[in-house]
């Protein structure tokens, strides 16, 4: 199958759940969330088994003596990570001010009524 047929597939999916009502898109949302976080947490199961199991390719050394040996952390400076940390802050920024304005409202439930 085509890869344009999955990405347009997930575009016309994204687009169905932002023009569904508030309720039911906060209810995605949650749900959403909860694969995140659950994806997540298998990552780092994941993680912790490669570094004890060795799970692997069988030419590479695994262990935690990677995040020390060939220059550490930061191998090519912190450039990479503060680049990085400014697009995530950016990402989130919007949805936290929505939140922080809603909560210092005076009459929250005049200025954002629900549908």
């Amino acid at each position: 199958m085509p890869r344009w047929i999955w990405v347009l597939s997930i575009i016309f999916f994204i687009a169905a759940v932002n023009l569904v009502g508030v309720k039911t898109f906060g209810e995605l949302e949650f749900w959403f969330t909860l694969v995140k976080i659950a994806a997540i947490i298998a990552m780092i199961a994941g993680g912790v088994a490669v570094l004890m199991f060795g799970f692997g390719l069988h030419d590479t050394a695994q262990g935690v003596s990677n995040l020390w040996s060939h220059d550490g952390f930061f191998a090519t400076g912190i450039g990479g990570f503060l680049g990085c940390f400014a697009i995530v802050i950016f990402a989130f920024g919007g949805s936290e001010i929505i939140g922080i304005t809603a909560g210092e409202a005076r009459t929250p439930r005049r200025r954002f009524p629900a549908p």
